[in-house]
């Protein structure tokens, strides 16, 4: 598909032209899946991971009348998305490694410990799903014990922006600490 076709099919796409994002879903969709598919090594993934992203696409598709380079675009999320699943996969090891620990003949960890590794797994698992740029300003903030400015000057962002997004990493850890407490409470 030429540059030209693309841009119209995008423009199309961005006023709810489905036949526009047919045709762009048939051009990149196979390409997009071996993409996937060589980085996290399970093509029902890859699949289900290509599916998400066109679905995403689909839902923002009035801000693609601006973009330049659908190919670009679509990898860069691809590339977030397999972040995101690297991200996911460890925090669910660790989850599973707990657990097991947990069941383990002879094991007598308190229930409080059970509830704090939950607890770690969970915001572990909230922050590998928030955007990647806010997820790493907060392991770098939380795990790294870096300042705003530090982590400011390493980024070159302001340190504003920084801050902006630990105030937003902090509200979605927040709203997980009040789930967690829910069901272990009540």
């Amino acid at each position: 598909m030429n540059k030209d076709t693309e841009h119209e099919y995008l423009l199309r796409m961005s006023t709810g032209d489905t036949r526009a994002f047919e045709s762009l879903f048939l051009a990149w969709q196979p390409r997009l899946v071996c993409f996937l598919e060589g980085f996290v090594k399970d093509e029902e993934a890859a699949r289900d991971m290509a599916q998400d992203i066109f679905y995403t696409i689909w839902e923002q598709r009035e801000k693609f009348a601006e973009v330049q380079s659908f190919g670009a675009y679509l990898f860069r999320m691809a590339r977030n998305t397999i972040y995101n699943y690297h991200d996911h996969r460890q925090v669910r090891g660790r989850f599973e490694t707990a657990a097991a620990r947990r069941t383990a003949p002879g094991s007598n960890e308190t229930e409080e410990t059970i509830f704090a590794e939950e607890l770690e797994a969970l915001i572990g698992l909230a922050v590998s799903r928030m955007p990647p740029q806010r997820g790493l300003i907060y392991r770098l903030s939380r795990e790294k014990n870096l300042s705003s400015e530090e982590i400011a000057q390493m980024l070159r962002i302001n340190k504003r922006t920084v801050e902006n997004h630990l105030s937003l990493a902090l509200n979605d850890i927040r709203k997980v600490v009040k789930i967690c407490l829910i069901f272990f409470y009540f």
